[in-house]
């Protein structure tokens, strides 16, 4: 028996020689579903873990993600050549100027597809949720970046990253499991008025909506008739006062509509 273990362990080590980016699907194949399941059982709302996620997150993790990473270090180690510290912080700052708004894009679209979700309330949850969640990499995974790519070996790059991902995990499904309105004001940044023409439904304008000139319908308050006066009403809070206007400017009447 213990022959044939040392002979597998010896295939095994060949196979992740050989393919290198093997290293970090396997690492990431394990770390992002653990990562899923601390959030999981964090969220007070849950009475169960949900292991279907927690795999999606696995699949995820391993087939799309691992892959994209090893490919990318691949590409700004060529760009950047040189293992000083001067060079690991340009590589960590480029990574996430460059890569990380991509990357975090990918994940919010491609986990929200995989789940079964429509498109439109993909790109939705991207408006509302990639801006705050960038920022917030931006304040921790240079530094991480910085260290990986100065200390450890270009083929085990991944795997370390991964390490660090196990905990970037945990956040992300906190952010991505969340609706955007129940998020702190520092993970999405938003205005709501409410589209009497469609149900009515709560809208929420994001940053990046603000910037496409486009405003993300985003979560159903009632599934009520149109009002006889089919109206958009902007909502703004000032302190403890609110006022409302139509989408023309003018002031008119506040409808307060509660979630159900």
């Amino acid at each position: 028996m213990p022959a044939v273990l040392s002979t597998v362990a010896k295939g095994v080590r060949k196979v992740l020689d050989k393919y290198p980016v093997t290293r970090g699907m396997v690492a990431y194949a394990v770390l992002w579903p653990a990562g899923n399941l601390v959030q999981q059982g964090l969220d007070g709302s849950r009475t169960s873990f949900d292991l279907w996620e927690a795999l999606r997150y696995g699949l995820y993790g391993s087939c799309i993600n691992a892959p994209l990473l090893y490919r990318w270090i691949k590409t700004v180690t060529f760009l950047i050549p040189g293992n000083s510290l001067r060079h690991a912080i340009a590589k960590g700052y480029v990574d996430q100027l460059v890569f990380a708004p991509f990357n975090i894009s990918q994940f919010f679209l491609g986990m929200s597809l995989l789940e079964g979700k429509a498109v439109d309330e993909s790109i939705c949850e991207w408006q509302d949720k990639m801006l705050p969640t960038w920022l917030v990499s931006l304040s921790i995974w240079p530094i991480l970046q910085t260290l990986n790519f100065s200390l450890v070996p270009e083929k085990n790059r991944v795997m370390a990253i991964s390490l660090g991902s196990f905990f970037w995990m945990v956040f992300l499904s906190y952010v991505h499991h969340t609706r955007a309105e129940d998020l702190p004001a520092e993970l999405t940044t938003r205005r709501v008025h409410y589209d009497y023409k469609h149900g009515p439904r709560e809208a929420i304008e994001t940053g990046w909506g603000s910037v496409f000139g486009t405003t993300a319908h985003c979560y159903s308050v009632k599934n009520e008739k149109p009002s006889p006066e089919a109206r958009d009403v902007i909502v703004t809070t000032t302190g403890d006062s609110l006022s409302c206007a139509n989408e023309k400017g003018t002031p008119t009447t506040c409808d307060v509509i509660k979630k159900e």
